[in-house]
């Protein structure tokens, strides 16, 4: 399992990094969560970038994707794996989806 956060940078791009849970406890509790859903999409499908209007917790279950950032970092996601993505202006999600199969 691995953990990436994706923010904006100083320098006006979108980053994503990775978060170890050892180094951030407050990652493992439940605070101000706001709403809960599970999303299942077709099999492959394609965005362009996006800044999201809220902070997200995305949590893999099932399949692969492909997340890029306009930094240029591209990071695959497979089942287990969670990105948090904070609403400050990052523009993120986008080049090309290897197969988006999430959901239970």
């Amino acid at each position: 399992m691995s953990i990436y956060r994706i923010y904006a940078g100083a320098d006006g791009e979108s980053h994503m990094e990775e978060v170890h849970l050892a180094q951030h406890p407050e990652l493992g509790a439940l605070m101000q969560v706001a709403q809960v859903g599970i999303h299942e999409f077709p099999a492959l499908r394609t965005m362009d970038f996006h800044p999201l209007p809220e902070r997200r917790l995305i949590i893999h279950l099932r399949g692969e994707v492909e997340i890029g950032v306009s930094d240029g970092t591209t990071q695959i996601f497979r089942p287990g794996d969670a990105r948090l993505s904070a609403a400050d202006g990052a523009w993120g999600t986008a080049p090309p989806v290897v197969a988006l199969f999430a959901g239970l």
